[in-house]
């Protein structure tokens, strides 16, 4: 009677444990298998991506050498120097390390598709790191 008064209400056909019999007779285990993937080549355009990643880390490294230079030849004060060349430095990995190589890993690890998913938050950190240099 309760479980009449339950489908009633709930508009629904409440199965219980009673029922297994007839619910075993639709319901199966399904057939499992693990499925290995080979290994396949990166496409051209990931290759094309991946070594312009390579000669923008190259630049950014020939940019840190010429402004370290400049650096030593504009500033007299050493506190000003040192803080100076921090920053460069600290500008210089944040590029490198968690922009370039991100896309880079991505690239090799995931795909194109992890390039495409990585963007607007790639973009994001590099607009704050422009606001706080120009403040």
């Amino acid at each position: 009677k309760e479980k009449n008064n339950l489908e009633n209400i709930m508009d629904s056909k409440v199965e219980t444990t009673e029922d297994l019999y007839s619910i075993l007779q639709y319901v199966t285990n399904p057939d499992e298998e693990v499925l290995v993937y080979e290994y396949s080549n990166k496409c051209e355009l990931s290759t094309a991506i991946l070594d312009l990643v390579d000669q923008a880390v190259g630049q950014l490294e020939k940019i840190n050498t010429e402004e370290l230079l400049l650096l030593d030849q504009k500033f007299t004060n050493k506190n000003t120097k040192q803080t100076a060349k921090m920053d460069l430095k600290k500008d210089l990995k944040l590029l490198k390390n968690d922009i370039f190589r991100n896309i880079a890993d991505g690239i090799e690890n995931l795909g194109l598709i992890s390039l495409h998913l990585m963007l607007g938050g790639l973009q994001e950190m590099v607009r704050r790191q422009e606001q706080r240099n120009e403040s």
